[in-house]
């Protein structure tokens, strides 16, 4: 039996699945789950979709600029 995580990964991949079939693959997408809750017969789950903006890790020797538009892509990721 697996578990109620393995199974909301399944059914999170499954849905990111069918995004993609749905919108042709034409853009990379990040699904953001949110916060859900369950019981033994139900579970909700909601998030949202956003493109993917391909946002870089921070590096100790990047400039202030960078630092400044990572943050500004950041926020406006709606």
């Amino acid at each position: 039996m697996s578990s109620p995580k393995d199974f909301l990964l399944s059914a999170l991949s499954g849905a990111e699945d069918a995004i993609e079939r749905s919108l042709g693959a034409l853009s990379p997408f990040t699904i953001l789950p949110y916060r859900g809750f369950g019981n033994h017969e139900t579970v909700k789950v909601t998030g949202r979709l956003l493109k993917d903006e391909r946002i870089e890790q921070p590096h100790e020797d990047d400039p202030v600029w960078k630092n400044v538009w990572t943050m500004v892509k950041h926020y406006e990721s709606d």
